[in-house]
């Protein structure tokens, strides 16, 4: 596996050549505007904005990785961003999801299974 850093080049290249597709499917879910969701393996937190900009003013959404790494990196990226007070990132993992059951509408995840530890 190529340095992180390199790797988070590649996602943020990547990214312009599938956001339509996400976010056709995100909008296809129809999430209420008011809602909460969770981004379970959300990478350096591009679709965590995604979902963000969708659910607008009044939603909310967390981005959970194990990375630090990426985590770092998200809130670094978004914390100036017009929707930043909608997003929130924490380091943890989806085997252990940090958050109690009723903490959220919904959950999102994308691109997190398969990965070696």
């Amino acid at each position: 596996m190529p340095d992180i850093e390199t790797y988070i080049r590649k996602l943020e290249e990547f990214l312009p050549l599938r956001e339509s597709i996400l976010l056709e499917a995100i909008r296809f879910l129809n999430l209420p505007q008011a809602s909460k969701g969770l981004d379970l393996g959300c990478g350096v937190g591009c679709v965590t904005k995604l979902l963000a900009e969708e659910l607008g003013a009044d939603g909310h959404v967390c981005g959970l990785d194990l990375s630090k790494r990426f985590i770092q990196y998200a809130i670094k990226k978004y914390q100036q961003h017009p929707i930043s007070a909608n997003m929130s990132y924490q380091q943890g993992s989806i085997e252990q999801i940090p958050f109690k059951a009723d903490s959220f509408d919904w959950l999102w995840s994308c691109d997190c299974v398969g990965y070696p530890d």
